[in-house]
């Protein structure tokens, strides 16, 4: 239950963001005020000045994407297509900076979506995101592990001999997995994804496949998922 007024929580805060973002970008359109005029009103309120600094770091982030080299260079194939599914302008810049231009609510897709695909994710995975019911996760193996050895044999255990290891970890949760870079990254529903999760961990700590798989198929079942 707590699982699932948190991701209500989210959902809320991101929509109550994002609304905030349509009400500065509509004033600084109607009146054809820059970001900088806009922080000379916000300075009359301290409260509506913290919201200003807030709200245009948001804006910021939301129009730029860094992503790998090798999947911006893979991307830019992909661009028509992308700004016409996503409804947004979207250029590369400066070889992997992605700059995002729409509504906000079609921003933050664009991101996610863009997101997913530089972490290793074909479009089609990447496009469930733009569903509610879906979610993006990704672990960074470098802010774990400092050696580069150990990140490869973490990947290969998880991946397995032959893809086996992650095909079977998709099959039993349902959830795309994708290991790209030094990343673990999956996309799925939030119940997929824990499940999922929980067999990548005890790769990770360094358990054996068949652990992962008896604690995976322990948490699908806990979660009701079959």
């Amino acid at each position: 239950m707590m699982h699932a007024q948190t991701i209500h929580e989210r959902i809320m805060m991101e929509s109550l963001i994002l609304v905030m973002v349509k009400i500065f970008k509509y004033f600084a359109t109607l009146y054809n005020f820059h970001l900088s005029e806009i922080k000379l009103i916000a300075s009359v309120s301290d409260r509506f000045s913290n919201l200003y600094i807030f709200v245009v770091r948001y804006i910021k982030n939301m129009q730029q994407l860094l992503i790998p080299r090798k999947r911006a260079e893979q991307l830019k194939a992909y661009l028509a297509e992308l700004s016409k599914r996503l409804r947004c302008k979207i250029r590369i810049e400066d070889e992997n900076a992605i700059i995002i231009d729409g509504e906000p609510y079609d921003e933050y897709n664009a991101r996610n979506v863009i997101t997913a695909f530089g972490r290793g994710f074909d479009l089609n995975n990447a496009y469930k995101l733009l569903s509610e019911n879906y979610f993006f996760k990704s672990i960074n193996l470098k802010e774990i592990f400092k050696s580069k050895d150990r990140i490869m044999r973490i990947e290969g255990r998880i991946i397995g001999k032959e893809g086996k290891s992650k095909k079977y970890i998709e099959e039993v949760s349902g959830a795309q997995l994708s290991i790209f870079g030094g990343t673990i990254s999956i996309i799925g529903t939030n119940e997929e994804i824990a499940i999922a999760e929980s067999a990548i961990n005890v790769l990770i700590d360094g358990g054996t496949h068949k652990k992962a798989y008896r604690v995976m198929e322990a948490t699908r079942k806990r979660l009701g998922v079959y």
